[in-house]
């Protein structure tokens, strides 16, 4: 078995939607275009109704809500066909918290006879006595007695056995309850003269051999009787109108129908036996016991560390992989896991040589693990540092201004950073630091190191450590730290004694524990009990820096919101053309297989998006000048709320931003905008969590921003905004179409994959998910292509010019993206193997070129791109032509080629010291030159 390596992948959302079969058709278009692998979100069997597939009830069945394995297989005889990969996505690290969820029903059921119960991350021993053995279940919208009281909680009977239902859960009872329920009840009564005691002997028999069956070992033999059982209990329920008559009562009387003077104590007592505590979903913030993604109820962390987990859960894949239908895996969450590194070493132990990648966010100074048996990652570092190519470093300073004078905040980044952090921790992952809390207690009650510490310090010392940590994780595990690990959480500590000396003591002395500095341990056993520690640790840090960062403080800190991605830096405006140049050359000897991201399903706004919002950074006194035009009179159009006016001022600057990024091309499509801008907007404020937020809304908040949207967004020329605004907002996009086709030329040529995701060949201007999940016209792309080749083909003269003559349809990027996939294909090696060379540029408009060269053994390819528009032409004029570039050059590397072809226009230079930017640029605003072979 080789590795197959992808030349380009596309990622493509499958939902109910969009299915197998949708995606076979799909296939030859992507084929066309230029793509080598699809790059697929997950495909197992999810929750009904999923629209992204990450919340899997079954990692070993396919979802056949995308179609049947008939589907499937004519789809991978599809893309075999055309001999493309399929890289997957999978999720080791959690699983849907749901009644659909077979294996954890499974736990509720049989307990520790479950072949299931050491298969989740639950905190069996928890302190709090209410939990011991038992699993919080936090669904409840009120009170759990006042659900009671209400009748929303109930006792029923199905084919599957008796169970606890609230809503569309419907959670299972232990077999331990079945005879308590059958002939155990207090009320006699329920038993009336018409049930022959001989039929009544028969289901307290029945009862009895559950109760036999519930202390069993689980076997498949266990498993067989009890689902004999079940069937039989159905049988007599079904097929006995006098039995059917007494488990109703039962049942009723369980559910409340009964003369006891608190009617529903018996269904509490009975609940009490369960594995499970039903509790306000609010309670999970405090009470929970099960490792969730982030700090979402709805999904419970797999111990995937264990072995018997590991292979249960990779059954399916393992086979699709070995069948060659799945020819690579892309490893969902990896900083979720226990340990991450051991896991990817099992990982590829199984899977060989497969393609792996793993979605893993690295901070600016972060490097990935070099001992990760990894391609690398899915791109999240190459989008940020691309992107921050067209932010202009030298306008800091006046942009910083603009947005501290028009909000009248205080936006120091760090300690807003801090604040965000710790919000997210205290009021959603309490419940995580206090177990957190208890494990570190367990071991100093032994070692005695901060022995005059009580309980509440100890956790609001790590709440502080955690929301100082200066990365998402680190990766301690049996092997001694490394000296990055060292350095992070000795920064975190110092970060945390500066900001609350009074636990000064606390805070070293776990400082020193995570550290592993095991001179501190008197206790031999202890060193396993503090690993764990160190272990839960580092898997709580991720979470809140996700959560606080990501969707917090990215909604909150607006000061230029294309600098606003997963995995990036805000506080960082811009980078150098050299800062880009060395992060390419690490990444062209390390992780030259990493993928070139720019628009994945997880970014806070499409490519193209952030290229048009770039541009506002060139111009900071044109942007200053609108948007105090825009706030004066448009402050009629806000609501006066508690003596303030909504939305406040921050929100009013994210907004424009926003608006001027994300309008549509076409005047057709502004009525749907105006519904996704509204839908958009409120998850935006509910994420900033300042006037509103998911948990508590604040509807007369979110009622105003609604409307202000709808007094912005009129679409008439009489409107003193929208005709001031339309103007300028054009006008920036044009600019931006230059950004963005540079943008796709260096996502091509720079070291690393590059990878689509889908219907970004057009326009990208979409916003956060959900929207940016919506369906893409393929059909309609498909036709584009054909139309573009065609032409092509007709060797028109005026083609090119042709193309940038209607911008709106997207036309010139499209044909980019398929020259530049053609030209990648031709020349592999040298983009997939070669050597990043930063190439040299002189002359008057140097500042506005990005060139470097791909060089493999004798070979070279030369990418030209350009930036910063505003200061180069007017919305009117191409960046093309001699006049606009006037004596810029490119210093051309040693080269064995005579010749070289542009790969985009045709054009042929011939080998030269140095060449003219305005020649290279005759016909297009960015140019690839490859050997003419």
């Amino acid at each position: 078995m080789y590795m197959r390596i992808p030349s380009a992948t596309y990622r493509l959302q499958l939902n109910p939607s969009f299915g197998f079969q949708k995606v076979k058709k799909v296939i030859p278009y992507l084929h066309q275009l230029g793509i080598s692998d699809i790059y697929a979100s997950p495909v197992f069997k999810a929750v009904k109704g999923s629209s992204h597939g990450y919340d899997i009830v079954d990692p070993n069945e396919l979802n056949p809500e995308l179609g049947s394995l008939k589907d499937f297989t004519e789809m991978m005889d599809e893309k075999q066909k055309y001999e493309m990969g399929w890289l997957q996505d999978f999720v080791p690290n959690h699983m849907a918290f749901s009644s659909e969820n077979r294996m954890l029903m499974d736990l509720f059921e049989n307990g520790r006879q479950s072949r299931f119960f050491d298969f989740f991350d639950i905190a069996w021993d928890h302190p709090d006595p209410s939990l011991k053995g038992k699993v919080l279940v936090p669904v409840l919208g009120r009170l759990y007695d006042k659900a009671l009281e209400e009748g929303k909680i109930r006792l029923e009977l199905n084919e599957n056995g008796f169970h606890v239902r609230y809503y569309e859960y419907r959670l299972p009872l232990c077999l331990s309850s079945y005879s308590y329920i059958i002939h155990g009840n207090p009320e006699k009564s329920l038993l009336t003269q018409s049930e022959p005691k001989s039929e009544i002997k028969k289901l307290r028999h029945l009862g009895k051999r559950f109760d036999l069956l519930a202390d069993q070992s689980s076997d498949e033999n266990r498993h067989r009787l009890v689902n004999e059982a079940k069937q039989e209990l159905w049988s007599i329920y079904n097929e006995n109108g006098q039995l059917k008559d007494y488990i109703d009562r039962v049942l009723n009387f369980y559910n409340g129908k009964n003369e006891r003077k608190i009617k529903f104590q018996p269904l509490k007592t009975l609940l009490h036996k369960q594995y499970f505590n039903l509790a306000l979903w609010k309670k999970a913030s405090e009470q929970i016991n099960y490792r969730r993604f982030f700090y979402l109820n709805e999904f419970i962390g797999l111990k995937v560390e264990k072995t018997e987990v590991f292979e249960f859960i990779h059954q399916l894949i393992f086979s699709l992989v070995q069948d060659g239908k799945i020819t690579g895996l892309r490893i969902d969450h990896v900083d979720g896991l226990y340990d991450p590194t051991g896991y990817l070493a099992r990982l590829r132990e199984k899977f060989g040589d497969t393609f792996i990648i793993v979605e893993k966010i690295l901070e600016a100074h972060e490097k990935l693990f070099d001992c990760w048996p990894v391609q690398g990652t899915t791109g999240y570092e190459f989008a940020n540092r691309v992107n921050g190519l067209f932010c202009r470093k030298e306008n800091e300073k006046a942009f910083s201004k603009t947005y501290k004078h028009f909000t009248s905040l205080d936006m120091n980044y760090d300690r807003l950073l801090y604040k965000k952090k710790k919000l997210i921790i205290r009021k959603y992952m309490t419940g995580d630091v206090r177990y957190l809390a208890h494990t570190l207690k367990k071991i100093e009650d032994k070692e005695k190191n901060i022995s005059d510490a009580d309980f509440r310090d100890l956790e609001n010392a790590l709440i502080e450590i955690i929301a100082s940590f200066p990365v998402y994780r680190t990766y301690i595990n049996n092997n001694t730290p490394t000296d990055a690990d060292k350095d992070y959480i000795r920064k975190a500590i110092a970060s945390s004694v500066g900001r609350n000396p009074r636990l000064k003591k606390i805070i070293e002395t776990i400082g020193q524990y995570l550290i592993h500095e095991n001179q501190l341990l008197r206790e031999e056993q202890n060193k396993n009990n503090l690993l764990h520690f160190i272990m839960k640790f580092q898997q709580l840090t991720a979470p809140a820096t996700a959560k606080g960062f990501e969707d917090t403080f990215l909604y909150c800190y607006n000061r230029l919101i294309s600098l606003n991605e997963v995995g990036s830096q805000p506080n960082c405006f811009g980078i150098s053309v050299e800062e880009f140049h060395k992060f390419n050359r690490e990444r062209a000897k390390l992780w030259r297989y990493s993928l070139n991201a720019t628009s994945t399903h997880d970014t806070k706004r499409g490519e193209d998006v952030r290229a048009r919002i770039n541009i506002l950074s060139e111009i900071p006194e044109q942007w200053n000048s609108k948007i105090t035009f825009w706030n004066q009179i448009n402050e009629y159009k806000k609501t006066r709320l508690n003596n303030r006016l909504a939305p406040d001022a921050n929100d009013e600057y994210f907004l424009y931003q926003t608006l001027i990024g994300a309008l549509p091309f076409r005047e057709a499509e502004y009525e749907t905008f105006k519904k996704r801008i509204k839908e958009y907007f409120i998850k935006a404020v509910r994420e900033a969590k300042v006037h509103t937020s998911w948990t508590k809304p604040d509807e007369n908040y979110e009622k105003a921003c609604e409307q202000f949207i709808d007094k912005l967004l009129v679409y008439k020329d009489t409107d003193e905004f929208w005709k001031d605004f339309i103007y300028f907002q054009k006008q920036i996009a044009s600019y931006a179409v230059y950004n963005s086709l540079s943008q796709v030329l260096i996502k091509m040529t720079a070291p690393g994959i590059p990878d689509f995701y889908q219907g970004s060949e057009l326009w990208d201007l979409n916003l956060v998910d959900p929207d940016n999940r919506r369906l893409v016209d393929f059909e309609g792309r498909a036709q584009l292509l054909a139309e573009i080749k065609d032409k092509e083909n007709q060797s028109d003269p005026d083609f090119l010019e042709e193309l940038f003559w209607h911008p709106k349809d997207g036309h010139i990027k499209l044909f980019l993206t398929y020259k530049l996939l053609s030209a990648r294909k031709m020349h592999r090696q040298i983009f997939e193997d070669g050597d990043y060379l930063p190439i040299d540029t002189t002359g008057s408009q140097k500042e506005h070129v990005i060139a470097f060269a791909r060089r493999f053994e004798k070979r070279i390819a030369i990418t030209i791109a350009t930036r910063f528009f505003t200061s180069l032409i007017n919305p009117a004029q191409l960046p093309t032509g001699e006049q606009i570039w006037e004596d810029t050059k490119i210093i051309l590397p040693e080269s064995t080629s005579n010749l070289w072809l542009n790969a985009i226009t045709g054009q042929e230079v011939r080998n030269s010291n140095e060449l003219s930017i305005g020649y290279i640029l005759k016909k297009f605003p960015v140019a690839l030159f490859v050997p003419k072979e």
